[in-house]
């Protein structure tokens, strides 16, 4: 009678592993496809014809210092202008938000999206630095850890760029 007892919790204490063993791999699959889905909509984003439009809108842009930056592009000087800036440097701001709090892997959007993120920060860093100290001190200040996040794996994934 104590053998069946015995098996009996042996049993239970089977099935409670497999349960949990099996909700476990559920969850991991489940976040997985959640990050998947997540990643897609970022590079659906990245890939549409608007997105490209203004990136290459933005690449044209010239400026001599931040005074002159704003003076042609601020929100005073061009409110088109700044929208197009602030929409862009938003999109990166919250991938940067996603990849900071590992919402996101880093290895993917390193995979798609280095070269924008590498391209921005380095065209417009000097800038958003120069807004935190007009603005307020966190401005911007994903893209920047988005940018130190990605451009080591970059260059440790793609050594035959020159960085």
């Amino acid at each position: 009678m104590a053998s069946l007892e015995f098996l009996a919790i042996i049993f239970t204490g089977l099935g409670l592993a497999a349960s949990i063993t099996y909700y476990a791999m559920v969850l991991n699959n489940s976040n997985r496809t959640r990050q998947t889905q997540l990643f897609m909509n970022l590079y659906t984003q990245i890939r549409s014809k608007d997105f490209v439009r203004d990136t290459r809108e933005l690449s044209s842009w010239t400026w001599t210092s931040f005074q002159d930056f704003r003076a042609k592009y601020g929100s005073r000087a061009d409110k088109e202008a700044n929208t197009l800036f602030h929409s862009t440097a938003n999109f990166f701001d919250g991938i940067g938000v996603l990849v900071a709090h590992n919402e996101i892997n880093p290895q993917l959007v390193e995979e798609l999206m280095s070269s924008w993120i590498i391209w921005f920060w380095e065209k417009f860093g000097d800038i958003i630095i120069e807004y935190r100290k007009v603005s307020y001190p966190q401005y911007l200040e994903k893209v920047e850890y988005l940018y130190d996040k990605i451009k080591p794996i970059a260059s440790k994934d793609h050594p035959q760029f020159k960085n």
